[in-house]
């Protein structure tokens, strides 16, 4: 990543988020922010690549977007551009969806994925089947 502090960007002779412009080299400072490691094929191209909603407002706590009028616009268009292709619930697919998501409610989110799968939500049944056969064979009348 190439970084400019604020003194830096008052210091260029240049506007530096002009994008039709390139940076000289010797006014920026690059860091190493991490390794892209592509090792291997994705096994399913339309579950994991055409589905896959990328937007540039969606950024780490504490770090504000540059000020320039193209990131400005795609935070605004991108969202409506992923509404448009994947639907409104594009948040909700596998490959869109966070691996680990915090939650300050009580209950924490509600189930969307395979709550129960199959079983029947009402005890007893008429099939005598699943959840009931095994309070029946624990020797309990009733179903709590």
């Amino acid at each position: 990543m190439d970084i400019l502090t604020k003194e830096d960007v008052k210091r260029v002779d240049f506007d530096p988020f002009d994008m039709t412009r390139l940076w000289r080299r010797g006014t920026y400072r690059t860091v190493p922010i991490g390794r892209l490691v592509m090792n291997r094929r994705v096994d399913n191209h339309f579950r994991d690549v055409e589905q896959a909603a990328f937007s540039p407002d969606n950024l780490v706590p504490g770090i504000t977007g540059p000020v320039d009028i193209v990131f400005r616009s795609r935070k605004i268009f991108y969202p409506d551009a992923q509404n448009y292709r994947l639907g409104v619930n594009h948040a909700n697919i596998a490959v869109n969806a966070p691996l680990y998501e915090k939650t300050y409610s009580r209950d924490g989110v509600a189930p969307v994925l395979d709550n129960m799968k199959d079983a029947p939500n009402y005890f007893p049944n008429s099939f005598l089947t699943g959840l009931y056969l095994m309070w029946m064979k624990r020797g309990q009348e009733t179903c709590p």
